[in-house]
């Protein structure tokens, strides 16, 4: 049984999934509870409005969307980069593809020799040595 500092606090708690101690394990359940009410009544609101009507901390609605507690599409958030709202992942499809452009693959020219050769490089380091 390992001891840890619960991530909230601080307090000496015994380790577990959540990385809380038992207060603020109960704290964060009695939170999402009052979202879930709060989207009961009030579908596709923003989280910005969830935190002001409920009082509930960002960064706990926004672990309930990630674990599935809040199913993506209901509450729109700010994209991580340019902060649109979005309503599922952490990026906007602007950021997506500004992202995605540095990752298309380039055409380089190969050298000459390597484009009409069969052989590995190896063998050609090994012969030119030779």
């Amino acid at each position: 049984m390992a001891i840890i500092n619960c991530k909230d606090c601080g307090k000496v708690c015994v380790a577990n999934l959540s990385e809380q101690c038992a207060e603020c394990r109960q704290k964060t359940w009695q939170a999402e509870v009052k979202v879930a009410e709060y989207l009961e009544a009030h579908q596709n609101s923003t989280l910005e409005e969830i935190h002001q009507a409920t009082g509930v901390q960002r960064h706990i609605i926004m672990q309930m969307i990630r674990t599935g507690h809040i199913s993506e599409g209901s509450v729109s958030y700010p994209c991580a980069n340019c902060q649109a709202p979005i309503s599922e992942g952490r990026l906007c499809a602007k950021c997506v593809g500004q992202v995605l452009k540095h990752f298309e693959p380039r055409e380089q020219a190969a050298p000459e020799a390597e484009r009409r050769s069969g052989e590995m490089y190896t063998r050609q380091i090994v012969m030119n040595k030779v």
